[in-house]
């Protein structure tokens, strides 16, 4: 399933994977807005296209706190380890096992437990980060099929 909201951001959501938008405020001048996302398991892809980088972008799993701009990951959640690549820009990573902070460096996997360890993205053996290479918009995805149902994020939670 794809989930898009305005141009600012593009998320697939692979099978059996649990996603949940905690919140999403609007400031009220209207030009910043913040997203909370919980991956509570499984894997998604982010493409974030916001040009007026005023929102924030927040991704909670079991083990780590992600905030991200202006860029593109896989994250990944298995049990209590959560895999995080930045295929562009960075992300700043917070164990919230042991208050370690990260700022990525593109193309390396980022592996959260209980600290935070990386290595070359070549050491990860996942296909799911070749499908997702073409994603420019939900409905020209090869791999989707149908064009995924319409979500409507223009109310907050």
């Amino acid at each position: 399933m794809v989930l898009s909201y305005n141009n600012k951001f593009t998320i697939k959501i692979h099978d059996e994977s649990v996603l949940e938008i905690k919140k999403a405020n609007a400031r009220k001048n209207g030009t910043q807005v913040d997203f909370v996302f919980n991956l509570k398991k499984g894997n998604v892809f982010t493409r974030l296209d916001d040009l007026n980088a005023g929102s924030n972008y927040y991704y909670i799993t079991p083990n780590a706190h992600i905030t991200s701009s202006r860029t593109e990951f896989v994250l990944k959640v298995i049990g209590n380890k959560t895999i995080a690549i930045a295929k562009s820009g960075t992300l700043l990573i917070k164990s919230l096992e042991s208050d370690e902070e990260v700022l990525t460096i593109p193309d390396k996997k980022y592996e959260i437990t209980s600290s935070i360890e990386f290595n070359d993205v070549n050491d990860y053996d996942d296909t799911a980060i070749d499908t997702l290479k073409n994603i420019d918009s939900p409905c020209n995805d090869g791999n989707l099929g149908e064009p995924p149902a319409f979500i409507d994020t223009t109310q907050g939670t």
